[in-house]
């Protein structure tokens, strides 16, 4: 609270334009990481629902079974799995950038 009560000069911390330019990487990681985890996701399921129509079911009602059923069936969802790996690197980068940033996430 006292930081808004200081002049613009005298403030510390980053400017508003600095937040502006600091908000686009984690936006765009954020959002693509979730669009790559996503897709991922999508296509696990497909595969478990080619080998199963139960398999399928329970990957879509438990998301953490999807990678179980990458790692156990290796030779059929490698690249899937290799894809929700980087759906959650990208989650991972965004939150590091908002981490190490400071306020990337403050609402004036």
């Amino acid at each position: 609270m006292r930081n808004r009560l200081l002049r613009p000069a005298e403030r510390k911390g980053p400017s508003r334009a600095s937040l502006k330019r600091m908000r686009t990487p984690f936006v765009f990681c954020l959002l693509s990481g979730i669009a790559v985890y996503l897709i991922s996701a999508l296509w696990i399921v497909v595969l478990a629902f080619r080998r199963n129509f139960w398999l399928g079911c329970v990957c879509v009602a438990f998301p953490v079974f999807q990678l179980i059923y990458a790692i156990t069936n290796w030779r059929d969802s490698h690249w899937a799995f290799y894809v929700h790996l980087g759906g959650y690197a990208l989650i991972l980068s965004a939150v590091a950038i908002a981490y190490f940033s400071g306020r990337i996430l403050a609402i004036h």
